[in-house]
């Protein structure tokens, strides 16, 4: 029997949010399959461990540090930066016995299994699902050209999860043969829903219930949102927002104040964190994606999958997942106004918001199926190994 392929995984983080969700769906169907054995790497304990080991996936905790930061912690981020060599070093010290047969670092957030493929000298796949400067306003602790160049000697294929993060990143670093995988989702759950379980409709009357899901964060556009309901309440409409995600103190106080101040104490609604997003696309007639710049839309895909209306900011990835008045509608980045006229016009035309439910939901099942996204890296994933048993290759 042949040996499976032996695969670390190393994430950036923890914790569960979008980037962890999406490796946490995939090594789960790696697992199953007779040809992987799939391991994780994780900086410290937390959810994301607590879920793994759930299913039965190997995890290994070991201390690594990130390469990305504010401008202003840009000094003490080299710090950690210097010590990930050293602690790639004891970590194969320690874990001798692995017998790694490939590295996939699941984010651009640390360079820690690119140190590790090339202190072994193994293939190693780098998956790029951020744009650091746009998203995140961070910079790269080392500066970008230095950290184009290691990214090139050190990785033997860079996966994008739309193409505007290739179009930005990949292809301005001159990266050749970046291949876009969009994230895979498992729509079994929702196969299973009846049709009055998807969402809530819009009824004569009764109150619009929107909804904004994600981290709480300025780039995600929570502000936007709040001031287009404002807007939408002074032109008599009757809309209810619901915030679900967390963050920082600072900005949730800020959040509040403008409802305060914008008399929506009782039409905005904060709910913190969410193990399960579906409860809440299932209470909602529309959902938000008012994010400035999107490397990819995971909540986009999971509403529309629940055949939940999706209106989104018309910038990065969510223009590659949403079709304007087709599959959901796009809206003028960071602009309340256009963002309630398409609200307006969704509640306005119920046609138009049956339409654009059910090709939204077809769409997503079809484009962003967990199969497509595992097939196409199992396949990925096999040459790279085959390939380096045979040659001696030179990465990108």
């Amino acid at each position: 029997m042949t040996k499976p392929h032996r695969v670390l995984f190393v994430s950036h983080s923890p914790l569960l949010y979008g980037a962890e969700r999406s490796l946490l769906s995939l090594v789960e169907a790696l697992q199953q399959m007779t040809e992987y054995s799939p391991v994780v790497l994780l900086p410290a304990r937390g959810a994301f461990q607590q879920r793994l080991e759930t299913i039965g996936v190997e995890v290994i905790v070991h201390p690594y540090f990130w390469w990305i930061t504010s401008e202003k912690k840009r000094l003490l981020s080299l710090t950690g930066c210097s010590l990930n060599r050293l602690l790639a070093k004891l970590f194969i010290a320690r874990h001798s016995s692995l017998q790694i047969d490939l590295i996939y670092s699941n984010s651009l957030a640390t360079p820690f299994g690119a140190y590790l493929a090339e202190l072994l000298s193994i293939p190693h796949v780098w998956h790029f699902r951020e744009f650091v400067y746009e998203d995140l306003n961070f910079v790269f602790t080392l500066g970008d050209q230095q950290s184009a160049n290691f990214i090139k000697r050190t990785t033997h294929k860079v996966v994008c999860n739309s193409e505007e993060v290739r179009r930005r990143l990949a292809n301005r670093w001159g990266i050749m043969g970046a291949e876009v995988i969009y994230n895979g989702f498992d729509f079994s759950v929702y196969k299973q829903l009846k049709p009055h379980e998807h969402h809530q409709s819009v009824q004569p009357g009764q109150p619009v219930e929107l909804l904004i899901l994600g981290r709480v964060h300025e780039n995600k556009g929570q502000i936007t949102a709040i001031r287009a309901v404002a807007e939408l309440k002074r032109r008599g409409r009757h809309v209810r927002l619901t915030i679900v995600g967390k963050g920082s103190r600072a900005y949730l106080m800020e959040l509040h104040a403008l409802c305060k101040s914008s008399s929506l104490v009782k039409e905005v609604r904060f709910v913190g964190a969410a193990a399960e997003p579906l409860p809440y696309f299932q209470d909602a007639s529309i959902t938000l994606v008012c994010s400035h710049l999107e490397a990819f839309g995971r909540v986009a895909v999971e509403a529309m999958a629940m055949g939940c209306p999706v209106i989104a900011a018309s910038s990065g990835g969510l223009q590659e997942i949403v079709t304007s008045n087709k599959t959901g509608l796009l809206y003028d980045t960071g602009d309340h106004i256009s963002l309630a006229n398409a609200v307006e016009k969704l509640i306005e035309n119920p046609q138009l918001f049956d339409s654009v439910a059910a090709e939204a939901m077809y769409s997503a099942r079809e484009r962003f199926s967990l199969q497509k996204t595992v097939s196409a890296t199992a396949s990925m994933i096999s040459f790279l190994i085959h390939e380096r048993s045979r040659t001696q290759e030179r990465p990108l």
